[in-house]
């Protein structure tokens, strides 16, 4: 369970890369970025309930789309504290 979390992290850090890209001017990059990140987090939590359990409004804010844009960094730093946690 602990390596969905870290998995779920590196992808959650790639939607701050995306959008890093995007304001460095990089659109197609960045879209590409965040297709995957979003993708990945979509599988993982299809793979491992137990995040969208520790984690219960990832799944909303994935939906909404909120999650690309600012949600990412609260999750992760959720997500880390679960990882600490062990």
């Amino acid at each position: 369970m602990l390596n969905a979390f870290t998995d779920l992290i590196m992808q959650l850090s790639e939607l701050g890369s995306a959008n890093d890209a995007a304001d460095r001017g990089y659109g197609e990059v960045a879209e590409r970025i965040r297709d995957k990140a979003l993708a990945e987090i979509r599988e993982l939590i299809e793979r491992h309930p137990e995040i969208c359990e520790a984690l219960p409004d990832l799944r909303a804010q994935l939906d909404a789309g909120s999650l690309a844009y600012f949600g990412w960094a609260t999750q992760m730093d959720r997500a880390q504290a679960r990882l600490d946690a062990g």
